[in-house]
């Protein structure tokens, strides 16, 4: 079986087993909840291209891609559970359970990476990562008048983010 980069349905798959094989169905749910959060959010045409744009998702690293394409011969069962997910995310029929994350970080991690902090907001943990949102709704999610004023971003903290998490 060769394993087809093209693939929108086998890529979110790859990312939901590389990033959360050890958290089952829900972990993977909840890491592709933020890619196709980042796919609404603009972050790239496609949930594909939001999976493998560079720096973005480790499994997608040259070192780390290697295991997921074994996996998807080897692991059958956790291969089959992402599979599942993977279509349901391309379907719209994830649970939400990440709310507008749009970045996270395994909670196995020595310390959390540099944009984990304000004004990055904290949305929720699961037990195996930390969600985030480090960039500002769009204007036509725009919190309402009772969303603490923290939620907004002003130009200059956006795009220092931006920078620093590109």
């Amino acid at each position: 079986m060769s394993f087809d980069m093209s693939s929108p349905r086998l890529v979110l798959a790859g990312t939901a087993y590389g990033e959360c094989r050890g958290g089952g169905r829900t972990g993977m749910e909840n890491v592709l909840s933020v890619v196709i959060n980042r796919w609404r959010a603009g972050w790239a045409a496609t949930p594909l291209a939001v999976c493998l744009a560079t720096r973005q998702f480790s499994c997608w690293d040259d070192a780390n891609r290697a295991a997921i394409v074994a996996a998807s011969m080897r692991d059958q069962q956790s291969w089959d559970i992402a599979l599942s997910v993977a279509a349901s995310a391309l379907e719209g029929t994830l649970p939400v359970r990440t709310g507008d994350a749009d970045s996270y970080y395994a909670l196995s991690m020595a310390r959390p990476p540099y944009w984990a902090r304000p004004p990055a907001l904290h949305v929720c943990s699961d037990r195996w990562h930390s969600f985030w949102r480090v960039h500002p709704r769009p204007a036509a999610d725009a919190p309402t008048t009772d969303a603490p004023a923290a939620d907004a971003l002003n130009d200059a903290e956006y795009h220092a983010i931006l920078e620093d998490h590109s």
